[in-house]
C-alpha cells in the first residue's frame, strides 16, 4: 500500500499545480532534461493526469512559455508618473524584476543565431515583444496629445 497522500483539487488548481512544477523543472534543467514523469513526480500527480491537462511535453512547455511571457509587467503610462524620469525608472525597475524572476526560462527562449531556433517559442516571444513595443509607442502619444474641452 502506498504512503503517498493525494490532495483533491479543482481542475484549474490542479492544472496550475502541474504548470508550476513543470515551470520549475524547465527552469532548472531545460526542455531536454525534463520528462512528463519528472513533472508528474514534482506535481505529485500521475503521468496520465499531466497528459490529460497538457497532452504532450511540447504542449506543456509551450504553455509554460506562454505563462512566463504573460507575466511581463504592464508599462507605466506617462499619466501615471509625476515625471518622465519617474516613468522610466518605474518601467526599468519592473522590467528588471521580471527578468530576474524568470531568468532561466527567458534565457532558454532568447533569440540566437541558431538556425534550429524553435519557431513556436520564437513566435510567442516575438508577440510578447511586439506587445511591449506597442505599449511604448502608445504611451508618449497619449501624453503628447492632451484633450482640452
Amino acid at each position: 500500500m502506498s504512503n503517498k497522500r493525494w490532495t483533491r483539487l479543482g481542475p484549474e488548481a490542479r492544472r496550475d499545480q502541474i504548470l508550476a512544477a513543470a515551470r520549475s523543472l524547465f527552469e532548472q534543467g531545460g526542455y531536454d532534461a525534463v520528462s512528463m514523469s519528472d513533472v508528474a513526480d514534482a506535481a505529485q500527480v500521475t503521468r496520465g493526469l499531466v497528459h490529460h491537462y497538457f497532452g504532450s511535453k511540447r504542449e506543456l512547455y509551450l504553455e509554460v512559455v506562454r505563462s512566463v511571457l504573460g507575466e511581463a509587467p504592464a508599462l507605466v503610462a506617462p499619466s501615471e508618473a509625476a515625471t518622465p524620469e519617474e516613468m522610466v525608472r518605474r518601467n526599468a525597475s519592473a522590467t528588471l524584476d521580471y527578468f530576474a524572476a524568470n531568468r532561466g526560462l527567458l534565457l532558454a527562449m532568447a533569440p540566437s543565431a541558431d538556425p534550429g531556433r524553435d519557431a513556436e517559442v520564437a513566435a510567442l516571444a516575438d508577440a510578447a515583444r511586439d506587445a511591449v513595443v506597442g505599449q511604448v509607442l502608445a504611451a508618449p502619444t497619449a501624453a503628447a496629445l492632451p484633450i482640452e474641452v
